[in-house]
């Protein structure tokens, strides 16, 4: 849960954001449906997938390099390992707080193509795993940008709602409550905020 020094932080920034755009952020009407605290926890999910999405792109991405550069073998941490799996439910995680306006996306399977094992000298499988390489980066690459254009729409409708309504940013400030902002709901089971396993080095991750 955060601080009241993190939502006053927060709603600065939105609003900072609101004064350096030459446009003024419209109200959404896929998203009248949603609630002030329902949407900062959609905003929030999102980010943190924005995150994930980040981190498995590098470790495919590293991946990648060492096959080029040779290195066929690979030894990945059982918490990589972990972090990798947890991909193909991430589109579910995101429909859980808003709704998609295209079909969900289908992710490769990162933990499969990170921890392939291939045999030496075996040019048709390294070329193959390339290739599987390259496409899970390009996957990763359009679904954080869906990603990213789904935090751009969630924050521009609550920069909308605290220009109609400032005083609704007074539901931010402490009340002497145990929460920090009154209403505010439970994260969508399973879900925890991002915290990258490892760094991405070739001797704890991935060699």
């Amino acid at each position: 849960m955060k601080t009241a020094d993190e939502n006053r932080t927060t709603v600065m920034a939105e609003a900072g954001l609101r004064r350096r755009s030459d446009v003024s952020p419209e109200r959404d009407p896929a998203l009248d449906h949603l609630s002030l605290a329902e949407l900062r926890l959609a905003r929030q999910v999102l980010v943190d997938e924005v995150e994930r999405v980040t981190f498995w792109r590098l470790a495919v991405r590293g991946r990648a390099d060492r096959l080029r550069a040779g290195r066929s073998s690979t030894s990945i941490t059982p918490h990589l390992l972990r972090a990798l799996s947890d991909a193909r439910r991430s589109p579910m995680r995101v429909a859980v707080v808003v709704e998609e306006d295209r079909a969900p996306a289908v992710l490769p399977d990162l933990a499969e193509l990170c921890a392939r094992e291939l045999v030496p000298g075996d040019a048709v499988a390294v070329q193959a795993l390339g290739r599987d390489l390259a496409d899970a980066e390009a996957s990763l690459t359009d679904y954080r940008r869906h990603l990213q254009d789904r935090v751009g729409g969630v924050t521009g409708e609550l920069i909308a709602r605290y220009r109609e309504s400032p005083e609704l940013a007074l539901l931010l400030l402490p009340s002497g409550d145990a929460s920090p902002w009154p209403g505010s709901l439970a994260l969508p089971d399973g879900h925890r905020p991002f915290e990258p396993p490892r760094l991405l080095t070739d001797r704890d991750v991935i060699r």
